[in-house]
């Protein structure tokens, strides 16, 4: 019964919101009949069932039929129709609940208001509209929702001039397509900034049967002036248009992004923010890491507004520790530090938060050259693959530091891992990116201490890898081998 879709969605809903479910339920406003009680039991036992974590046993439907009807005999088909029952009032609750408006919401007064205007009570109309006037003059952004509710403001200010002030009744009419103009247009571009997007990790990506896509034509800078969403979501756009778009350029969205603070909702911010890093990252994907203090800054700026944190206060655990990875490539070990001191209780993830937070103390620890106490800091294996990627190769940068005999071991496991990983997880690029870091390391345990033009052949080979993983690390470790006097022996590996 658990792979039910009653049962699904029920383990969908947190404890307060099962109780208000049971209230709806035993209301009999909606749940009516003669089996209204026994649909009220079969919810409470199921409702149990969830909150005791039971197991898999206690859902078989003859023990859950027992536990609600007791002394009843089993009847399966009884159980099915009180359970697509229950499924319906559920739907119905769900769907209730996520109309629902709050009464003093625009979006409740202007369904008020329509109420009022189709039955005649034109004075109770006028009423409810000044609130509604009142309340979108307040709104604290002029985003999608505030084009959509002037234009159904004006759509029964018209209808009402129709009814009453005919001859006045085109100016509410222009105010209609105005607005449904406006929303049209930041509609446009928000799925634009969405299809460009995936266009970024899909180049050549087609949606059959659509539009030809043309965001040649800009808006009237009179419009972009006044309303700052669409001059945000158009200087987005056409930075994602470019091929390679330049910090100052995303600089300049973000100065925009705090000077208009005020007049942008909360939820639009942070998802603009979110764009403007996940093109730091593109861009330092493609080229030589050359984003990483403008991807710092923003992230420095973006804790600070609260953009990166979930509904829940929590920071998701692949964002904590691409913070951290970001602030040392940009050489800010001390504010790293505090970053995790002060963020390390506050990672979202199910049972291996604790693990990234070890992770974040490793790199830490190797910033600072203390390698054998990154090595006792490390995690375990990670599940996803870019974690388990940084986690090997900070282990095999703290072997060969350490001079440990495990480290020869260590890189023909990494070897064996790569080759196990298939291209829907780690992209051709990537794996030989890993790849490419192996071969270095191999590289540089057999080069002789001295031997400048080997070594030297060896960094320019590195110098000209684009995103090389480690690179700053793997050149530094040539560059010691260039200095060592020749001859001398090494020691250590195995």
């Amino acid at each position: 019964m658990k792979d039910s879709l009653l049962a699904e969605l029920l383990l969908t809903l947190t404890g307060d919101d099962r109780d208000e479910l049971r209230l709806f339920v035993q209301s009999p406003y909606f749940n009516r009949g003669r089996d209204a009680a026994e649909i009220l039991a079969l919810l409470d036992v199921l409702s149990a069932l969830i909150a005791e974590q039971a197991e898999e046993t206690r859902w078989e439907k003859s023990r859950v039929f027992g536990a609600a009807y007791p002394g009843a005999d089993w009847n399966r088909k009884k159980l099915e129709k009180r359970m697509s029952r229950l499924l319906q009032l559920l739907r119905q609750f769900l769907v209730e609940r996520a109309t629902a408006k709050d009464a003093e919401s625009p979006e409740f007064r202007l369904a008020l208001g329509e109420y009022y205007l189709r039955h005649g009570l034109g004075r109770r109309f006028e009423s409810a509209m000044a609130d509604v006037a009142g309340q979108l003059q307040d709104l604290p952004g002029r985003d999608q929702r505030y084009f959509e509710l002037r234009t159904r403001e004006a759509g029964l200010r018209h209808g009402h001039d129709a009814l009453y002030h005919p001859r006045r009744t085109d100016i509410y009419l222009k105010r209609v397509l105005e607005n449904l103009w406006l929303h049209y247009q930041a509609q446009k571009l928000k799925w634009s900034v969405g299809l460009l997007s995936y266009r970024q990790f899909e180049p050549n990506l087609e949606i059959p049967g659509s539009p030809p896509f043309d965001l040649a034509t800009p808006l009237p800078a009179e419009i972009t002036g006044r309303y700052p969403i669409l001059y945000l979501l158009e200087a987005i756009c056409e930075i994602m248009k470019k091929e390679a778009p330049l910090p100052a350029e995303i600089k300049q969205v973000q100065s925009a992004l705090i000077r208009y603070k005020t007049e942008i909702p909360f939820e639009d911010r942070s998802y603009f923010a979110l764009l403007l890093r996940n093109l730091c990252v593109r861009r330092n994907n493609e080229s030589d890491r050359d984003f990483d203090r403008t991807l710092h800054d923003l992230n420095k700026e973006h804790l600070a507004e609260g953009y990166l944190f979930q509904a829940s206060g929590r920071l998701l655990n692949r964002a904590f520790i691409n913070i951290v990875i970001t602030a040392l490539w940009c050489e800010q070990g001390e504010w790293a530090e505090q970053f995790v001191g002060q963020y390390g209780d506050k990672i979202l993830g199910e049972t291996d938060t604790q693990d990234y937070y070890r992770l974040a103390r490793a790199k830490l620890l190797a910033f600072r050259k203390q390698w054998d106490a990154a090595l006792d800091a490390l995690p375990g294996p990670f599940r996803g693959v870019s974690e388990m990627l940084i986690r090997n190769r900070l282990e095999i940068m703290a072997l060969y530091e350490t001079r440990s005999p495990l480290l020869h071991a260590r890189l023909e496991a990494f070897k064996v891992q790569l080759s196990r990983v298939g291209p829907k997880v780690l992209s051709s690029v990537m794996k030989k990116r890993q790849t490419e870091f192996l071969n270095f390391v191999y590289q540089l345990l057999r080069a002789r201490p001295g031997d400048l033009r080997r070594i030297q052949k060896i960094q320019d080979r590195m110098a000209a890898i684009p995103n090389l993983p480690e690179k700053a690390w793997l050149l530094e470790k040539a560059g010691a081998l260039a200095d060592t006097p020749a001859g001398k022996k090494r020691t250590g590996f195995g």
